[in-house]
């Protein structure tokens, strides 16, 4: 079972129209993975555990400079072996493997032997300590405004929103909780109340009277990053939208909202 996880795991190559073909790791995808389509009662157990645990999944976040690393091996071989040591840690078989159990039992399987998932401490905490977290995944990209040659501008600022593991403002809080960073980040990026709301947050921003007196691009970004996700943390139709989506990952987060209840 274990090989047949790892067999998931590899390198890829993709090809991004104006920036050419470069090496990813990827997991969960038979054919991305140059394997034949899943035949085995195994081969399918394994493959849609992954597609089961693929919405938690994406929420776990490997350790770049060891990942960089890992794929700047040149022996091929030991690049595969790192690769997989960083993706199929603790956290991700904690998601992964009980999904996988479900998946085998309908396959009239099961494993003797097979680790025990390890899945986070069930606590619940106050909105107010996971709000922030959510902020945080609510991060306006830098405003552009397009210039001519003579520096001058060409054209009406851009403004443009992320909500994703990589672009968002996790890098300016002070020591997150682990947990809370993945239970916020699986309550924004799957509940569409918050995208939803973001943009059109967004929007109101622009059109506010303190935000037009900023004439930078460099001030512009900042007053956003400074009032869009607290803004729409705080929007009443946040909450029990998100509370829905945490119910969904509580297993995987171990995370429970006290205002939740009230929803």
């Amino acid at each position: 079972m274990r090989a047949e996880i790892e067999a998931l795991v590899c390198i890829v190559m993709l090809d991004v129209p104006g920036h050419g073909s470069f090496e990813k790791a990827w997991y969960g995808d038979r054919e991305r993975c140059g394997l034949p389509a899943a035949s085995t009662p195994l081969e399918r157990a394994v493959a849609g555990a992954y597609e089961d645990a693929r919405p938690a999944l994406i929420a776990i976040r490997r350790d770049e400079p060891a990942m960089l690393v890992a794929m700047k091996m040149t022996d091929e071989k030991a690049r595969l072996q790192a690769i997989r040591r960083e993706y199929l840690g603790e956290r991700f078989l904690g998601m992964l493997l009980p999904r996988l159990t479900q998946r085998m039992s309908a396959e009239g399987m099961k494993c003797d032997g097979c680790p025990v998932p390890v899945r986070p401490i069930a606590r619940t905490i106050e909105w107010s300590a996971l709000a922030p977290y959510v902020a945080a995944y609510v991060w306006p990209d830098p405003v552009v405004t397009p210039r001519g040659p003579d520096g001058k501008p060409s054209g009406a600022p851009k403004y443009s929103l992320h909500i994703c593991s990589g672009k968002n403002g996790v890098a300016e809080m002070s020591a997150p909780d682990p947990d809370l960073l993945v239970a916020a980040f699986l309550g924004t990026i799957h509940t569409d109340v918050v995208h939803e709301t973001a943009l059109a947050t967004l929007t109101a921003l622009r059109d506010n009277r303190d935000f037009a007196r900023i004439t930078s691009d460099d001030g512009q970004t900042e007053y956003l990053r400074e009032h869009l996700g607290p803004t729409v943390a705080s929007d009443p139709a946040v909450l029990p939208a998100i509370c829905e989506t945490l119910a969904r990952f509580r297993e995987d987060t171990g995370i429970s909202v006290r205002e939740c209840a009230g929803h």
